[in-house]
């Protein structure tokens, strides 16, 4: 007997979730090579959800699943047909939280993370983890998203206020002042 699958509450989007073909897994995101090909996952969204939400390509967002865990890092949004207007799609193997991961600390958001809600096959016991809901914080006014040699942070509003010289100017410079008054990352 067919059982229709859950859909996605008002605002919320199914959570999909791939591989890269220059990535194996979350194994080579720390990997100089391959992080000059792809140092970063985004999130596709539809262009009628983009439309909705105001999103635009290159944008940082957050990403809350249906039970409230938040991705610990913001993600670049790719608006793109490729994706159907109820889901949304992310490339495994980034959003890494180990500082020693140079390359790939804080690049983009961990979907490993966003799942929270595991189906089970009461037949055969099966896993199916494509069950899970996203939805946007498009909201990051106390953040800001700076470079750090390779390396992607999200900074309180506060801090980068006490830094006069832009950081969008100078990344890599303004980061290390940054630091320094914080005593945040090494």
């Amino acid at each position: 007997k067919y059982t229709a699958h859950e859909e996605p509450p008002a605002g919320y989007y199914r959570l999909n979730y791939g591989r890269a073909p220059m990535h194996t897994f979350s194994r080579t995101a720390n990997n100089p090579n391959l992080t000059d090909l792809m140092d970063e996952n985004s999130v596709w969204v539809n262009p009628r959800v983009a439309k909705e939400w105001g999103l635009s390509t290159g944008q940082y967002v957050h990403l809350v699943n249906q039970d409230g865990k938040r991705s610990e890092f913001p993600i670049k949004v790719r608006v793109t047909e490729r994706i159907r207007w109820d889901s949304v799609y992310m490339v495994h193997g980034f959003g890494h939280q180990e500082k020693k991961l140079r390359r790939s600390y804080g690049k983009g958001a961990s979907d490993t993370n966003l799942i929270t809600k595991v189906l089970v096959d009461p037949v055969m016991g099966g896993t199916g983890m494509r069950g899970n809901f996203v939805t946007f914080i498009t909201d990051l006014a106390g953040e800001e998203v700076v470079s750090c040699d390779t390396q992607w942070l999200s900074i309180p509003k506060s801090v980068s206020d006490a830094v006069t010289v832009s950081l969008h100017a100078r990344p890599r410079t303004m980061c290390r002042s940054a630091t320094a008054v914080t005593g945040w990352w090494k």
